[in-house]
């Protein structure tokens, strides 16, 4: 394939560039060699961490290497310069060495034996010596330290995106990045099943006890994927360090909701392994609804209203494991495996009461719907990194990942009322099956200029077997829909290239890139012999420069193109027709939307206050816009998308965390945003509005064994084209007591103690009908919790060094 054979030529050229670079830039060289020993028992250390810094330069290694069996290392084609080198082992304090300097002059040079004490430290003794900023910002990135905030104790991944900045969660769940509902959510810097189906629900299983941190970037490089239009929020888990560690948490809260998890890492020498597994229960959660759809143009009603409950019974368990290997001080070797399933199964009751065209005659009409839902979903990947010697930003990474998840959807409900009865059981199976092939190359050059280019392949391959089946008397047997029952087979090829420069020019620092994506689709309905094909190409530049001002200052501005492809239940065209004046379908035509978004930004870090504040323009002209449409001689409401939305966004969003004390620490974020949408295919069909969020957290350390927290949240989301959504608010506070040498926290939250039940409410209308919604679920609430933790560090975390696996790293975004 051409495009192929070009991204494939490009790169083997940028591999040769590097070669050859290498060789012409050869100079005299030295090789620096030592031994590491234990202080008390004078013997040599196998297989301690040794690293290479530049003096002036000592948190980022040039090099690792690892003592032999004798105790013995080495560093060879050392250039001239100024360095120093640190060594460390599992029970031993980090030990660094006097300075060192190589001249033109230097072949050989002995050090001083590096000689290592004993360490007993415990975990809770290297945890409390330093405490993280609740906020970090890395060029385009911004960091939430989730770990280092104390009111995260016993809550879910939800309740930690409520205080991270530019996210906002509403009242039911739903999560928004500056505003937009469409980003990516990626987790350890990979995308999983578990995030792509239904994200509310994944984040509202996930406990806030395994997150390290959240990572939020609203102008993605070209290295990441086209998708995501509002950006990526990347969840951190925690991860492995030198030594052992980890936790057991066990939480449970007035609602029904039961969560148990535990994670532990180990690294000795070269071997490192981490892992978390966690599980989370639900038991008879009941939220009740309403509505109420008024006919403009009254034929088959002039009124529909609905009350209803539901109860809710849902598991979800979740499951990690990652074995990293330093084969030696320039390659890296990690293979992960991951497991995510579970049930929901959820009991609708409802009633309808239908007020005829003449505003006089009612029907009611009894409804019960059963919801069955399972999930089995796995995924296994490995990452080889080479780092080159020439230069420890140099790096060549191949990555591999598979993963699969299986769906399986039975709805079945009953329908009572004096015009006859009616029974409906739809069932829906389908599969996913995702590939993914990527190699990435680093080349630094001088003057702090760095070019990083790449290639993708990912093969998408899903399936859906879906029928429907209907009766109207108890007495007979159900009929098999074949209007609504087929097989729809999803196949989907995207080919990636990229290539993005850093540089700087004087005081401005610059990333230029462009990615190339080429998307091969095909799909087709195995029943009624109809296809879908399509073949198209997405260029999507980006571009961002920054300065900073008397290193406190720092503004930036920054352009990129994203797109969004549909997935496969947004394909499916499966009719949802439970409820009969209600229906759902996908539609197999949708194209990917594209979205052109500019983004100016300004941060300030002064002292103990970090303020970041954003101003953001998005606009596309092919937004996939969910819409519906009424027919008043049928009173049927229908639901479905299309690429219809002409859509354009102004926001305004700030965060600001300051410390008044070294025990009392506040954070707030501030978000507004005007949207304006409109119909293409009919412009008198338009909406716009303004949306917003806001939230306060504050946090204060009574004593190092007792702390308190208090957090209040509000939001609104913005207009959407044909509705828009009420004003949601929320609160809780709590407190956390360390106990038994700092190894057990006792954590306790009371959520909303003056609201009874929280009202979610939301409103949609068209030239001939309006319908507006109401949900509420529990909002009086305490959850108890407590997690135990254990283990024993032997380096020195806060100057943690060394390869980092992540896709997603600090400064390479």
């Amino acid at each position: 394939m051409n495009f192929t054979k070009y991204a494939l030529y490009r790169i083997s050229l940028c591999l040769l560039f590097a070669a050859l670079s290498s060789h012409a830039g050869a100079q005299k060289q030295a090789t620096i060699k030592g031994t590491v020993q234990d202080s008390a028992q004078a013997k040599t250390l196998p297989f301690a961490t040794v690293g290479l810094y530049r003096i002036n330069d000592q948190q980022k290694p040039l090099r690792n290497t690892f003592t032999d069996n004798k105790g013995r290392f080495e560093f060879t084609k050392v250039d001239t310069g100024h360095y120093i080198i640190f060594a460390s082992n599992s029970g031993f304090v980090e030990r660094s060495s006097l300075p060192i300097t190589v001249t033109g002059d230097t072949a050989i040079l002995e050090i001083p034996a590096l000689q290592l004490a004993a360490s007993s430290q415990s975990l809770a003794a290297v945890t409390v010596s330093a405490r993280r900023p609740l906020i970090e910002h890395s060029e385009d990135k911004l960091v939430y330290n989730a770990e280092a905030d104390p009111s995260n104790a016993g809550q879910m991944a939800t309740d930690v995106l409520r205080k991270t900045p530019f996210l906002s969660v509403d009242g039911d769940g739903n999560v928004q990045l500056n505003g937009q509902s469409n980003f990516k959510v990626l987790l350890n810097g990979k995308e999983t099943a578990m995030f792509t189906k239904n994200v509310k629900e994944a984040l509202q299983s996930f406990p806030a006890n395994l997150i390290k941190s959240i990572e939020v970037i609203t102008t993605p490089s070209a290295k990441y994927d086209g998708e995501g239009v509002g950006g990526i929020i990347n969840i951190i888990t925690k991860k492995k360090v030198m030594g052992y560690n980890g936790n057991i948490g066990v939480f449970q809260n007035t609602m029904g909701n039961t969560s148990i998890n535990a994670n532990a890492s180990f690294k000795y020498g070269k071997l490192g392994f981490s892992g978390y597994y966690g599980l989370n229960r639900v038991d008879g959660f009941k939220t009740r609804n309403a509505s109420e759809t008024e006919s403009y143009n009254p034929v088959a009603f002039y009124k529909r209203i609905s009350v209803g409950e539901r109860r809710n019974n849902n598991f979800y368990n979740y499951g990690n494991m990652e074995l990293s290997l330093d084969i030696d001080s320039l390659n890296t070797l990690s293979s992960y495996v991951a497991i995510n399933s579970g049930n929901s199964k959820n009991r609708n009751q409802r009633y309808f009461d239908l007020i005829a065209a003449n505003k006089e005659d009612t029907t009611r009409t009894l409804f019960y719907d059963d919801f069955n839902f399972r999930y089995p979903a796995w995924n296994w990947g490995t990452d080889f990194i080479h780092k080159f010697r020439r230069n420890a930003e140099q790096e060549l990474t191949f990555k591999m990942f598979h993963d699969f998840s299986k769906d399986k959807n039975f709805m079945k409900s009953d329908q009572y009322s004096p015009a006859g009865n009616r029974a409906v059981i739809n069932d829906n199976k389908s599969t996913n099956r995702q590939s993914t092939f990527q190699l990435d190359y680093v080349h630094p050059f001088k003057n702090k200029m760095k070019l990083e280019t790449g290639l993708k392949l990912i093969t998408r391959n899903a399936s859906a077997i879906y029928e429907s089946q209907l009766r109207y008397s108890p007495d007979t047997k159900y009929i098999i829909d074949s209007t609504n029952s087929d097989n729809f087979n999803y196949r989907q090829l995207v080919y990636g290239s990229y290539a993005t420069l850093r540089f700087t020019l004087k005081k401005l620092s610059f990333r230029i890139g462009a990615r190339v994506e080429r998307t091969v689709i095909d799909g087709d309905f195995v029943k009624s012999n109809t296809t879908v094909e399509q073949d198209y190409f997405t260029f999507m530049p980006s571009f961002f420069v920054s300065r900073k001002f008397a290193n406190i200052y720092t503004l930036s501005l920054s352009y990129t193109k994203r797109l969004s492809r549909p997935y496969i239940w947004d394909l499916n065209p499966f009719v949802n027709n439970t409820d009969s004046l209600n229906l759902n379908f996908g539609n197999p035509r949708l194209n990917p939307e594209l979205y052109h978004s500019f983004e100016f930004g300004l941060t300030i870090l002064k002292g103990k206050t970090n303020i970041n504040i954003k101003v953001s323009e998005n606009f596309s002209n092919t937004q996939i816009a969910r819409y519906s449409f009424f027919n008043d001689q049928t009173g049927v409401t229908s639901y479905t998308m299309d690429n219809i939305g002409s859509y354009s966004s102004t926001g305004l969003s700030g965060n600001l965390t300051i410390s008044i004390t070294p025990k009392w620490r506040i954070n707030s974020n501030l978000g507004l945003r005007y949207d304006f949408v409109k119909n293409r295919l009919n412009p008198a069909q338009k909406n716009h509005g303004l949306g917003g969020w806001g939230s306060l957290s504050t946090n204060i350390d009574i004593t190092k064994k007792i702390s308190t927290f208090m957090n209040t949240n509000m939001g609104k989301a913005p207009a959407q084209l044909q509705g828009y959504y009420g004003l949601n608010y929320w609160y809780s506070f709590g407190g956390n007591l360390k106990f038994l040498k700092d190894k057990f926290t006792f954590t306790i939250n009371i959520n909303n103690i003056f609201q009874k039940d929280l009202e979610w409410k939301s409103y949609l209308s068209d030239k001939n009908f309006q319908t507006t919604s109401w949900n509420y679920r529990p909002g009086r609430s305490a959850s108890i919790g407590l997690r135990w933790n254990f283990g024993k560090l032997t380096e020195n975390v806060s100057r943690k060094r060394g390869v980092n696996n992540d896709d997603l790293k600090a400064n390479n975004n």
